[in-house]
């Protein structure tokens, strides 16, 4: 007997249905000088995870590399740009309080 379990859900529909927390990092990404490059991946993640408890949770970038092997790392300069862009994201969330960017993604 075949039994099939979920294991996680696809945020894409909470994200679409939420776009100011995509929209609102973006805009905090172009603040700090980054250049967004958005692919759409899956994968059972943290923000699937919190998504599912309703935040809608997109997965940001971390800096690390060769995930889920033996040689995976993320070196200290990375650790600290994403550390910057979270305070980004939160500082362009008060400047946009009340706002919200709700543009369809």
């Amino acid at each position: 007997m075949l039994e099939i379990t979920e294991q996680y859900q696809n945020i894409g529909d909470e994200i679409r249905k939420n776009p100011y927390i995509v929209n609102l990092a973006l805009d905090a990404y172009r603040r700090i000088g980054l250049t967004p490059d958005i692919q759409p991946f899956r994968g059972g993640t943290d923000g699937n995870a919190i998504t599912a408890k309703g935040i809608p949770t997109p997965n940001l970038f971390n800096g690390g590399d060769n995930f889920h092997g033996p040689y995976e790392y993320v070196t200290t300069e990375a650790m600290a740009l994403t550390a910057k862009t979270i305070v980004a994201i939160a500082q362009e969330h008060v400047r946009q309080f009340g706002k919200h960017d709700n543009q369809p993604l």
